[in-house]
C-alpha cells in the first residue's frame, strides 16, 4: 500500500493551488519506483512532483525544508528566486487566479516599516501608471507585508545583459548602438513623466526575443536607497554606473545620472568589462569620482568612432557636458528602427544554440564572440592580460607576449587560421570520428554522468551552485578537442571526472585549456586531467620559455569578481602531461590542494596577476607530489612599478621533484628582475622533500626568454629537506608508481607515513 503525502503537505499543495488530486495520482507510479518497498515520505512525493514539472526546483526546496518556507505571498505563488541582497529579495511569481507571471520584490526598509517609503513607492507607481512603452517596466502594485513592502511588476521573458556577457563576451557594435537607441527612447518617456530610473546596469536590462531591450525596476532604487550607502552585502556591480555627482553630495538622481549609467553600460557591452572593474565597491566608487572613463576603443579597437564618441559624451564626469535631456541624446543616437530591432532579435536567438565560430573577413563592427568572452572572464575583477605585438606596451593594458599566452589565446587559438569550432571539411568521412555521449542537462544544479563516457562538451552556465559528478571508481571521461569545456556558475564542483585532450588523435590544433571556469568557489575532487601523453614531450626537452606556451593547460580559473569569491580546493586529483595544472587569472582568497599528483614537465600553479598590495595569499598544500615537473609556482609581473601583495605557501608532507636542475620551485616572469622579489613569496614546509641540487627561485625574462638563477639564500624557506629518495616505479600513468618508496637519508619527520601523494 502506497503511503499518501502527509496531511500538512496536502493542505499546502491544495490550498495554494500548486497541484490537484489528479496531479498527485499521476505521480503515484513514479513514487512507487522511487520508494520500492520503503515508506513514501513527503520528500519522495515532492521529488516526484518535481520530476513531473508540477513543482519548480525552488518550490521543491521550500516544501522540503524544515520548517517549510513561505511559498505564497498575498495572491502570488512563488516560482523561483531571481536574486536578493541586504535590503530584500526578488522572486518570479504567478498570480493564483489569473495565472499571470510577474516579478515580486520584497523590500525590507532600513529601519522597519516606513510610511514615507511606502508612500514613495505609491508615487512612483502613480507617475508611471499611464506609461506604455515596450522598453520600460516599473512597479505596478505595492502592498505591506508585516514590516516589509511588496512590489509587483511585469515579467519580461528573456535573458539580462549580464548573463549574455558571461555566455558570449563582447557585443557587436551595431547591436550596442541599437540597444542604446532603444533605452534612450524608453528613458525619454520615463523622464517626461518626472521619473528617473536610478539603477541602469546589466542586470536590469533584459533582451526580449522580439529584439526589444527592456529597462526593468524603473524608479525602485531611488526609493529603496535615497542616499548612497556602502555595505559588505552590496554587489560591486551595483556601482558600475554610479555618477560622480551622486557620491558624497546628497544629490538626487537626475536625467544626467541616468545617462552616465547608460554610457557605462554600453561601454561594458563593447569592452566585455565595466569601465572600472573590481570586487571592492569602495574602489569602484573612488574610481568613478576621481577618474574619467577611458575611450572604449582602448579596449575594443573596432568600435566605430561615432559610437565611441557618443558613449564618451554620456560618461563625461562633468554632468553639464552630458546631454541634458533624452531628446538631446536621441539627436545623436537616433530613434530605434524596426530593421535594427530584427537584427537584435536574431542576435538574441543565437543564444539559444551553441555559439558559432566567427568567419574570417567579417565586418569590423561585428565582433567575434569567443575571444571577447575571455575579455570578460579576465577583466571582471580588474586585472587584464592581452596578447599584443612583441615589445609593445599600453598604459591601460598589461601585455603578455608569446612566452606567456593570455587566456584570450587559450580560448580561441588565434595562431590557427581555422576557428577551434570550425566545421569539419566536407570531404571527411562522417564516420571517421567516434561517437560521443552528450553531456546531460543539470537537474537541481547537478549534472550526473551515469556512464564511463566519453562525453562531448558544450558550454555550461548556471545561476547558483553547479555540480558535475561522474561515476564512482572509474571516472567518467570528457574529451576535449580543439575547444575547451566552458563552465560558469557561482560555485562549481567537479567529482569523479576525467578530462582528456584528444587533439593529437584528431589532428586538430589543441584547445587553450581543458576547462575554462568562471566561478567564486571551485572544488575539484577525485578528478583527472590529461593534457598530453607522458612520452609525447619529454620533460628534459622543454625549455622554460617553451613551457609557458604549451597547450592545453588543465584548469583555467577566473572568479566572478564578487566579495565572496576566490576559493579553490583540489583533492585526490591528478594532472598528467606538460600543460600547466592550474592557471589563475588573479589571486584567489584561498588555495588548497590535498593528496594531488602532478606528472610531467608542466607548471603546477600559474598566477597571472599578483595579489593586491598589502594582502597575503596563503596556499595550503598537503600530500602533493610533483614528479618530473616544471616549477611549483609561476608568478607573472606586468607592471614593475606596482607593489604587489605576498604569497605564503605552507607545504606539509609534499614531494617536489623537478624535471631538471634548471627548473626551480618558484619562477618569476617579467622584464627586469625586481629588487623586492625575495619579500614576495615564502615556503613553510613540514616533512616536505625536494631532490638534491634543486634550485629554489629563478627569473624568466619575458622579452629575451633568458632564465636567471636568483640567490636562493634570500628566499625564506623553512622545513624543506633536499634528500635522495625513490619512487615505487617509473614515470607512468599509474598513480601508484609515483608513490614514494624510500627516503635514502635520515631526517626528523613528524609523520610515520611517507610524504607525497597516496592512492586512496
Amino acid at each position: 500500500m502506497l503511503d499518501p503525502p502527509s496531511q500538512a503537505l496536502l493542505e499546502r499543495l491544495y490550498e495554494n493551488q500548486i497541484c490537484t488530486p489528479r496531479d498527485l495520482n499521476r505521480c503515484r507510479k513514479q513514487v512507487q519506483r522511487l520508494t520500492r518497498d520503503l515508506p513514501a515520505f513527503d520528500s519522495v512525493w515532492i521529488d516526484a512532483l518535481l520530476q513531473a514539472r508540477i513543482l519548480t526546483p525552488f518550490q521543491a526546496r521550500l516544501l522540503d525544508s524544515t520548517p517549510p518556507g513561505q511559498i505564497v505571498v498575498g495572491p502570488c505563488l512563488l516560482l523561483d528566486r531571481l536574486g536578493g541582497g541586504q535590503r530584500g529579495e526578488t522572486f518570479l511569481a504567478q498570480h493564483k487566479s489569473s495565472r499571470q507571471i510577474c516579478v515580486l520584490k520584497i523590500v525590507a526598509p532600513r529601519d522597519g516599516y516606513s510610511v514615507e517609503e511606502f508612500s514613495a513607492f505609491e508615487s512612483v507607481i502613480a507617475r508611471i501608471a499611464d506609461i506604455s512603452h515596450p522598453c520600460l517596466v516599473g512597479p505596478q502594485v505595492c502592498d505591506r507585508l508585516g514590516d516589509r513592502i511588496v512590489v509587483v511588476s511585469r515579467h519580461i521573458a528573456g535573458p539580462h545583459l549580464a548573463e549574455l556577457l558571461v555566455r558570449r563576451g563582447r557585443f557587436p557594435a551595431d547591436i550596442v548602438w541599437e540597444i542604446g537607441r532603444q533605452l534612450l527612447d524608453g528613458l525619454a518617456t520615463l523622464h517626461a513623466n518626472s521619473q528617473m530610473h536610478g539603477d541602469i546596469r546589466t542586470h536590469n536590462v533584459r533582451l526580449a526575443q522580439s529584439g526589444v531591450s527592456v529597462l526593468v525596476d524603473a524608479g525602485v532604487r531611488p526609493v529603496v536607497e535615497r542616499d548612497l550607502t556602502i555595505h559588505s552585502a552590496a554587489a560591486p556591480e551595483r556601482f558600475d554606473g554610479i555618477a560622480p555627482e551622486l557620491i558624497g553630495t546628497g544629490r538626487s538622481h537626475a536625467p544626467t545620472t541616468d545617462f552616465y549609467a547608460l554610457g557605462c553600460l554600453l561601454w561594458q557591452l563593447l569592452a566585455g568589462r565595466p569601465p572600472f572593474p573590481g570586487g571592492d565597491p569602495l574602489a569602484k566608487i573612488a574610481a568613478h569620482q576621481t577618474s574619467t572613463v577611458a575611450d572604449v576603443r582602448e579596449w575594443a579597437p573596432d568600435t566605430p568612432p561615432k559610437l565611441a564618441e557618443a558613449i564618451a559624451q554620456l560618461t563625461d564626469p562633468d554632468p553639464t557636458k552630458r546631454p541634458q535631456s533624452a531628446a538631446e541624446a536621441i539627436d545623436v543616437w537616433g530613434k530605434p528602427s524596426r530593421m535594427a530591432r530584427s537584427k537584435v532579435s536574431r542576435f538574441v536567438a543565437g543564444f539559444r544554440g551553441p555559439a558559432r565560430a566567427t568567419r574570417e573577413g567579417r565586418a569590423a563592427t561585428t565582433v567575434g564572440r569567443w575571444a571577447p568572452m575571455f575579455v570578460l572572464v579576465f577583466l571582471l575583477s580588474g586585472l587584464a592580460t592581452f596578447l599584443s605585438d612583441q615589445g609593445a606596451r599600453n598604459a591601460m593594458l598589461a601585455m603578455v607576449n608569446d612566452l606567456a599566452p593570455s587566456l584570450n589565446q587559450l580560448e580561441d587559438n588565434k595562431n590557427s587560421k581555422s576557428p577551434p569550432e570550425a566545421k569539419a571539411d566536407p570531404q571527411e568521412t562522417p564516420t571517421a570520428r567516434p561517437k560521443y555521449l552528450e553531456l546531460p542537462a543539470a537537474q537541481n544544479g547537478i549534472i550526473v554522468l551515469n556512464a564511463p563516457g566519453p562525453y562531448s562538451i558544450r558550454p555550461i552556465s548556471a545561476v547558483g551552485p553547479l555540480v558535475i559528478r561522474g561515476t564512482a571508481g572509474t571516472p567518467s571521461e570528457i574529451v576535449i578537442d580543439s575547444a575547451p569545456l566552458k563552465i560558469s556558475a557561482e560555485s562549481i564542483r567537479l567529482e569523479n571526472v576525467r578530462l582528456r585532450n584528444i587533439a593529437p588523435e584528431t589532428g586538430h590544433a589543441p584547445a587553450g585549456s581543458l576547462v575554462l571556469l568562471q566561478t567564486d568557489r571551485l572544488d575539484v575532487n577525485r578528478c583527472e586531467f590529461h593534457t598530453h601523453a607522458l612520452d609525447s614531450l619529454p620533460s628534459e626537452t622543454i625549455t622554460p620559455a617553451a613551457r609557458l606556451s604549451i597547450k592545453p593547460i588543465a584548469l583555467a580559473w577566473r572568479n566572478l569578481g564578487t566579495s565572496a569569491g576566490g576559493m579553490i580546493r583540489l583533492r585526490d586529483t591528478q594532472f598528467v602531461g606538460v600543460g600547466t595544472a592550474l592557471h589563475m587569472a588573479s589571486a584567489p582568497q584561498s588555495l588548497q590542494a590535498k593528496n594531488c599528483l602532478r606528472l610531467g614537465g608542466g607548471t603546477m600553479f600559474v598566477l597571472n596577476s599578483p595579489p593586491p598590495a598589502g594582502s597575503l595569499l596563503t596556499v595550503q598544500l598537503n600530500s602533493v607530489t610533483c614528479r618530473e615537473s616544471g616549477p611549483l609556482w609561476n608568478w607573472r609581473f606586468s607592471d614593475k612599478n606596482r607593489r604587489p601583495g605576498k604569497v605564503q605557501i605552507n607545504a606539509t608532507n609534499c614531494v617536489f621533484h623537478a624535471a631538471d636542475q634548471q627548473t626551480a620551485l618558484f619562477e618569476f616572469l617579467g622584464d627586469d628582475v625586481r629588487n623586492d622579489w625575495s619579500e614576495l613569496v615564502s615556503l613553510n614546509g613540514v616533512d616536505t622533500i625536494i631532490r638534491p641540487q634543486t634550485r629554489l627561485v629563478t627569473w624568466l625574462n619575458r622579452q629575451t626568454a633568458q632564465l636567471t638563477p636568483l640567490a636562493d639564500e634570500m628566499l625564506y624557506v623553512e622545513g624543506v629537506f633536499a634528500v635522495p629518495y625513490t619512487f615505487r616505479g617509473n614515470l607512468t600513468n599509474r598513480p601508484a608508481d609515483s608513490e614514494l618508496d624510500e627516503i635514502k637519508a635520515s631526517i626528523s619527520r613528524r609523520s610515520e607515513e611517507l610524504p607525497g601523494y597516496h592512492v586512496r
